[in-house]
């Protein structure tokens, strides 16, 4: 990993143990809450660390800046939109109907897929 070379908004590095995957899961929601709740200028990689409850050193091994968290945010909100439609357009959507079809794709486990980690299922 070399320090000050990663491309702005680039993930640095991907974790490969476990506590280090838990922090990366601890840390991408901070960050949405504090993105959300202060906008993206005013959120600061050590308020997202603060409220991650890691240091804001270990923010800085995973992401180098604000916009990698915000980049890999967006990743994540992509792949899991894949995952819906991916399952929706496994229905039967002829037998269903539109009234069918919109209870599957509202139901509490489909919209439960968003609030997961990427990889795991609903």
């Amino acid at each position: 990993m070399s320090s000050g070379s990663d491309p702005a908004g680039q993930v640095r590095r991907t974790p490969k143990q476990e506590r280090g995957r838990q922090r990366v899961e601890r840390i991408l929601p901070a960050a949405t809450e504090v993105f959300a709740e202060v906008g993206y200028e005013a959120a600061t990689t050590h308020g997202i660390a603060e409220r991650a409850e890691t240091a804001v050193g270990s923010l800085y091994q995973f992401f180098p800046d604000k916009r990698a968290l915000f980049k890999a945010l967006e990743q994540r909100h992509i792949e899991r939109v894949h995952i819906a439609w991916a399952r929706l357009g496994a229905l039967p959507l002829e037998e269903l109907g539109f009234e069918g079809f919109m209870q599957r794709l509202l139901c509490k486990d489909c919209s439960r897929q968003f609030l997961l980690p990427v990889g795991q299922s609903a």
